[in-house]
């Protein structure tokens, strides 16, 4: 071929590729090489679509348990649009109002919930709005959980009692004691020492307003007795599971009664939740375990006292025999506390 036919198509054909190479990295975007995955993303879950509201701690220890969010007219205003809701009939306004309950101030989630409650007949519904309360730990919740524990329906009754043991998890009234003997106003600018001392009074006696009393202790206990005794096992295991949350006294209580339940899934639980407890309490309900009819049950419960006491009892009358003299040599986590020796040379 000539030369100067050749050199015009060579230089035809690089610019040919010159034009496709820079085409393609235009149209490919450049990746960038993968770095470390910032903490807030990674293992990051998708959050469910309905979420309950949390409330951001304030200064105020009321606030931060979710006791009482200050009632707000913004909140009032909501709640006499989301109780027209209720009163319309209207399925679609229902399911809007109940969806956006969690974003009520505590006192009008709790006039809503109870209202909604009350007239609606659909039980998915009804559990909707005890779950709503989900996050908000105030006493005041118990009368609607109560009732929602005797609902007709079983997962109604299971989301009522789940809730409340969410609610009263364990150590909460010693920690509402401690907060409220430790209170102070931290902001006190402008105000005068009587004053300051008023706020700081007030605030301690809504936080101890809010311990349990030995009344509400009671009606937690005769609400979960009654759930363990019921049909329907998803309320019997939700039952367990609110135990599991609860302080160690309400926890006795329910389980003592538990480990005589008719259901053999009741006694294993309960079984197994004093196992995980391991304290004094626990052990005793175990000793009298080990003579129990339910053969599982007799043998899990020996197996926790001997490995725990580091004997190896026959029956249930010879631990506790043993126990009797002994029980002084634990704490009540049941590690045993090493005797001092007597110091003779003093005397």
């Amino acid at each position: 071929m000539n030369k100067r036919f050749l050199l015009p198509a060579v230089a035809v054909v690089v610019v040919v590729l010159v034009v496709a190479v820079w085409l393609g990295l235009r149209q490919s975007p450049v990746v960038p090489e993968a770095g470390p995955v910032p903490e807030n993303v990674a293992g990051q879950v998708p959050p469910p679509q309905r979420q309950i509201q949390q409330v951001v701690p304030s200064a105020s220890p009321l606030q931060s348990y979710n006791f009482g969010t200050p009632s707000t007219e913004d909140s009032r205003a909501q709640l006499g649009k989301m109780l027209a809701a209720v009163d319309s009939g209207k399925e679609m306004q229902l399911v809007e109002a109940i969806n956006d309950a969690p974003t009520l101030e505590t006192d009008e989630l709790l006039e809503f919930a109870a209202k909604a409650y009350a007239v609606t007949d659909d039980p998915g519904y009804r559990r909707d709005i005890v779950m709503s309360l989900q996050g908000q730990h105030t006493r005041r919740m118990l009368p609607l959980l109560g009732q929602a524990a005797r609902d007709a329906d079983p997962e109604v009754r299971a989301a009522a009692l789940l809730t409340m043991g969410g609610a009263f998890e364990a150590g909460r009234s010693a920690a509402i004691e401690q907060d409220a003997d430790a209170f102070e106003v931290e902001d006190a600018e402008g105000m005068t020492e009587e004053e300051r001392l008023a706020a700081e009074a007030a605030e301690r006696q809504a936080l101890l307003a809010e311990a349990l009393t030995e009344e509400d202790a009671q009606l937690i206990v005769d609400i979960l007795v009654l759930a363990l005794a019921d049909e329907a096992p998803e309320v019997r295991q939700a039952a367990l599971e609110a135990i599991h949350m609860l302080d160690g006294d309400i926890q006795a209580a329910t389980l003592q009664n538990a480990l005589g339940s008719g259901y053999p899934d009741v006694q294993m639980g309960a079984v197994g939740l004093l196992v995980e407890a391991n304290t004094k309490s626990a052990l005793e309900l175990l000793i009298v375990a080990m003579d129990s009819e339910n053969e599982e049950v007799a043998e899990e419960a020996a197996m926790f006292v001997n490995h725990a006491l580091s004997q190896d009892f026959s029956s249930s009358s010879e631990a506790a025999s043993w126990w009797r003299e002994n029980a002084s040599n634990y704490n009540d986590d049941l590690e045993e506390v090493q005797m001092e020796p007597l110091d003779i040379s003093k005397e």
